[in-house]
């Protein structure tokens, strides 16, 4: 008995240690001196250099763990898979028309996984993220002597040593200096300033503000940054080097300096823009979760047009002909234990379910920007295009017309591991929604797309894993 308290107590003191070093953390971003923009992960250079040709195709990943992360890799797939003829003959995959991405939390490890590695997504991302034990592999480390006694000395913390096994076992040590911008469409993370409560995403253009270097920021810190679950884990640090730098020749600046203060949303991205250039009140950064402030990921392409608009008919390519707007949303919809009981919910379940009420309240709100009948995001495009033609799409578990099925799906948990028969039933679910999708059937007949032959992508392999889901998923 006395082994098992001394234990106890030398396990209690490490915990007390390694929480009160946290604090000591060094952030790792390094700084610019000056404004650049060739070379830049930058949407303005990306588009210098990129013709979007005749149609334009935008994808959204939400949040949701490896669901969310299983889910969009499924669509990836169906969007590789789909193919037309182009006027020259030649035929071309719908995923070669993506022109962007943009995630939170669970769907930015898919979407960072293809800006680096690209097809290699079809044949390593299972092997190494979504098949791995991922969970079980952070608490192996976290419980290991070797990473106490880090964090002992170091100030090594959860979020820091999750960014270390990403970094090593999932994007082998890239930074976003190793996307290929010519090859990849623009792939935006986004995380969540846990101060101001804003969308904070990964571009050359945020990092202005702070006379940070992108460049030379891990993929991995970004990843993390995106998916820090609040207490679970510890926020990724940034260093605020404002000031440092030479913004004058910067386009965006110019655009920011000639907003109105006409809108709530204008207002409160300049009093941002404020906050982030002034070194003196915000010295750091604390990035959390990008699903606290977005968890489809698709504010950054409504949060821009809302800002800054179509300036002039010049900005939309003469050539365009579609726009296409998928949404990969894999939020579930289970049965809160609350409704079953007259007792009244834990402070956990409370906490939950306001928590939970907020985010949907304002998910329920940026779908209605590009999902109502007369949406915004299309009057905003067709202002001085009227002729584009407009294809805006959901994948989600709620589209799904069997009971047991979509129950099954509601009550997967938001965790970074799933079991085997769960992540083929979700990569199916991914390929089949898309599918089945009255508007994506519209935008195929409009190409006259066709789905390319294989046997996993055909109906019946894709039914046949969705019938071989197993239906006793607990909450």
């Amino acid at each position: 008995m006395l082994v098992v308290l001394t234990r106890l107590l030398l396990l209690s003191l490490v915990v007390v240690l390694v929480s009160s070093c946290a604090s000591v953390y060094k952030a790792h971003n390094k700084s610019i001196t000056h404004y650049e923009f060739d070379k830049s992960y930058r949407s303005d250079y990306y588009n210098s250099r990129h013709d979007v040709g005749e149609n334009m195709v935008i994808l959204a990943f939400s949040g949701g763990g490896t669901r969310a992360s299983a889910l969009s890799y499924g669509v990836m797939q169906e969007l590789r898979d789909t193919v037309y003829s182009q006027a020259i003959g030649q035929k071309s995959a719908l995923l070669d028309d993506v022109d962007y991405i943009s995630a939170v939390s669970g769907g930015s490890f898919t979407a960072a996984y293809y800006a680096v590695f690209g097809d290699e997504l079809f044949t390593r991302f299972e092997p190494d993220f979504l098949r791995q034990s991922v969970e079980g592999a952070l608490w192996s480390r976290l419980l290991s002597p070797r990473h106490w006694f880090r964090s002992i000395w170091s100030g090594l913390d959860r979020t820091e040593m999750a960014i270390e096994y990403y970094d090593s076992q999932v994007f082998r040590g890239a930074k976003f200096s190793d996307i290929p911008m010519d090859e990849r469409p623009f792939v935006l993370i986004n995380a969540t300033d846990l101060s101001r409560g804003t969308r904070f995403p990964f571009d050359q253009d945020s990092f202005d503000w702070i006379c940070g270097d992108l460049s030379s920021l891990s993929i991995a810190r970004a990843v993390t940054a995106s998916s820090a679950v609040p207490v679970a884990f510890p926020s990724v640090v940034l260093k605020n080097h404002a000031s440092e730098c030479d913004l004058s020749k910067s386009p965006l600046l110019s655009r920011v300096e000639a907003l109105d203060h006409l809108s709530v949303k204008k207002e409160r991205y300049l009093r941002n823009v404020h906050a982030l250039t002034n070194k003196e009140s915000t010295p750091y950064l604390h990035l959390i979760d990008g699903g606290i402030s977005d968890n489809l990921g698709l504010r950054a392409v409504s949060d821009h047009l809302e800002l800054f608009g179509v300036d002039a008919p010049g900005e939309i390519d003469e050539d365009l002909k579609r726009v296409v707007v998928i949404l990969v949303n894999s939020a579930v919809a289970p049965q809160r234990q609350m409704d079953l009981s007259p007792s009244s919910p834990s402070v956990f379940e409370t906490i939950d379910a306001v928590s939970s009420a907020l985010i949907d309240s304002y998910t329920e709100e940026t779908k209605g920007y590009f999902f109502d009948q007369a949406s915004e995001f299309k009057l905003h495009v067709t202002e001085h295009r009227p002729d584009i033609e407009f294809h805006v799409i959901e994948v989600s578990f709620q589209a799904i017309a069997e009971n047991g099925q979509r129950k099954f799906f509601n009550n997967l948990p938001t965790t970074l591991e799933l079991e085997e028969a769960q992540l083929d039933a979700v990569i199916a679910a991914g390929r089949s929604l898309l599918r089945q999708a009255p508007e994506f059937q519209k935008l195929k007949a409009s190409l006259q797309a066709e789905i390319k032959g294989s046997a996993e992508g055909s109906n019946y392999q894709l039914q046949k894993q969705l019938r071989n889901a197993p239906l006793s998923v607990e909450d």
